[in-house]
């Protein structure tokens, strides 16, 4: 069993108004003495000024809510959701110490232009520095080498996945980086490659994809993607340069019933022109699949 809390402290300020700040934790002992230690940075300037200005032992500390669950995923999910409604039920984010609207992101908070462009113009400069982008680097391996870091991130992956919101947010910034940095989408292309040629590279792209077909929303998702495809006179063009010479056999296009009703000089000829998939027809011709797009499919002798 997987156990967390949302807890809450409080304080009444200089204009008599109680101000609190809303948090989540695994680990409630830590967190706690963290929050009474001056001397460790806690979360966020609104908080850190709090605490400075208040005295952290003045606070008010509450557990507002325990939660228990039986995976890890589920109970930061849950922890998420409940910090983001109790940091709305007492306005902690616009009234309060939090900076942000919680759910274990920063979503809310907003930086000032001044400190933007500040941020970009450091960070320009640090990247120029061979030393720094190989301190960087090596952490990262170092963190990643760790099973424990592994787990933990994956596990954030595919929680930040399940929301279709982000999927499509990461999927857009991937694309921009490989327009802008074709030398980053090189390097990505030749890993994949190296590792994708490993037998256990292709075990787990073999898995990945017999999975991703099992769900009605990838198959979906493929099908509008290539009927788009087909629908283009330059793809149509480039799939018969492709795939000449690969499928001379006249094909015959029959219901279900096994009526005629169409031949082709090819499958590539048919996929052409209906928009289909060459492979799906093909499948069928030789009979490893018993229809496709609700036709049956055979050469012709």
């Amino acid at each position: 069993m997987y156990k967390g809390i949302i807890y809450r402290y409080s304080i009444f300020n200089d204009m008599g108004n109680e101000v609190s700040y809303i948090g989540q934790t695994c680990s409630d002992k830590k967190r706690r003495s963290d929050f009474l230690n001056r001397n460790m940075q806690y979360s966020g300037c609104r908080i850190e000024n709090a605490r400075k200005k208040y005295g952290s032992e003045n606070f008010k500390y509450e557990i507002l809510e325990e939660i228990e669950c039986q995976t890890i995923l589920e109970r930061n999910r849950l922890l998420n959701e409940r910090e983001q409604y109790y940091i709305g039920l007492y306005n902690s984010f616009g009234k309060g110490y939090n900076n942000t609207l919680g759910g274990g992101g920063a979503n809310g908070y907003q930086h000032t232009e001044e400190y933007k462009k500040w941020q970009s113009k450091k960070s320009t400069e640090l990247a120029k520095n061979p030393d720094y982008r190989k301190k960087i680097s090596d952490g990262i391996k170092a963190y990643y080498n760790c099973p424990v870091a592994r787990t933990r991130k994956s596990i954030e992956t595919k929680e930040r996945y399940l929301n279709p919101v982000e999927r499509a947010k990461t999927s857009i910034i991937q694309k921009m980086s490989y327009v802008t940095n074709p030398d980053r989408a090189k390097k990505h292309s030749d890993k994949l490659k190296v590792v994708c040629n490993t037998p256990e590279g292709k075990k787990r792209m073999s898995d990945t994809i017999i999975n991703a077909w099992k769900t009605n929303e990838y198959r979906d998702k493929y099908s509008i993607s290539k009927k788009a495809l087909w629908a283009t006179e330059e793809f149509r063009d480039k799939m018969i340069i492709a795939y000449k010479g690969m499928n001379g056999k006249m094909v015959l296009q029959s219901t279900l019933d096994g009526i005629p009703v169409n031949e082709y000089e090819s499958a590539v000829e048919a996929a052409r022109q209906l928009g289909y998939s060459f492979g799906g027809i093909c499948r069928v011709c030789r009979g490893e699949r018993a229809q496709y797009k609700g036709f049956k499919w055979s050469y012709m002798k």
